[in-house]
């Protein structure tokens, strides 16, 4: 089955390029999630991590900048980040608001869990 998917795979590039296409990623700096995949796919990544951490925006924002995909993410009083759980309805109007078109398809993945 691995070599007949890899000749898939190989036979139609276009099914990995996903510029043009937006991911919201819920939990964004998760090493379980999918921003760094879809990033170096060519997708634009809205991006939501807790604005307190600041190792994981670091290396989520350097891996977009070596990647052919775009990173967007909320920024309030000069923080990047949100809490999905304090701050859950300014994360869905921000969310609304970089969504793009309404006949745009937007897939949300939810990566997020509690340490411990």
């Amino acid at each position: 089955i691995r070599s007949s998917l890899e000749r898939l795979l190989v036979d139609s590039p276009e099914w990995l390029d996903l510029r043009g296409h937006k991911f919201v990623c819920l939990g964004a700096g998760s090493e379980m999630g999918a921003t760094r995949t879809l990033l170096s796919l060519g997708a634009t990544v809205l991006a939501v991590e807790l604005p307190g951490n600041k190792k994981a925006w670091d290396s989520l924002q350097g891996f977009a900048r070596s990647s052919p995909g775009v990173l967007e993410a909320p920024v309030r009083d000069g923080r990047v980040g949100a809490d999905v759980v304090e701050d859950l309805p300014e994360v869905a109007a921000w969310i609304c608001e970089n969504a793009g078109q309404a006949s745009q398809r937007l897939v949300v993945g939810c990566f997020l869990y509690l340490d411990g």
